[in-house]
């Protein structure tokens, strides 16, 4: 039901369409990509990624299902063809090293999630039975 007059300063804070929103995954992705995309997504915060990382988002999720299908070939792979598994293999390291990089870049490595006074705080409380 309508009331009459404007709302109270705290209902128009707690006006649902007014709280941020996760990024939605790009149309142009694949239904694999769009699934590493809100995998990713929704284990951050709501405000973790910026329209301005959406770019290397995509790159991301684009690389992890190449990733993921050349892990597929290498688990099929035809024990009578090493140079093809050799050459399959190495598609699969610079995919890893790609991926490795995007993450760092989009601050998804647990690298990122530790402050790094923290981490030496961390360091210096040993536990008792070390």
């Amino acid at each position: 039901m309508k009331t009459r007059g404007r709302d109270s300063a705290i209902a128009q804070e707690t006006n649902v369409s007014h709280l941020p929103q996760w990024p939605e995954a790009p149309e142009k992705l694949t239904d694999f990509q769009k699934a590493v995309w809100q995998e990713i997504v929704k284990a951050r915060p709501v405000d973790w990624f910026p329209c301005d990382t959406h770019g290397l988002l995509v790159e991301y999720c684009r690389h992890a299902e190449s990733a993921e299908r050349i892990a597929e070939k290498v688990d099929s792979w035809d024990e009578d063809d090493v140079k093809d598994l050799d050459k399959l293999l190495h598609m699969a390291e610079r995919e890893s090293r790609i991926l490795a990089s995007l993450a760092t870049k989009l601050r998804i490595t647990n690298q990122s999630r530790y402050d790094y006074k923290a981490a030496g705080a961390q360091k210096n409380n040993k536990p008792s039975w070390a």
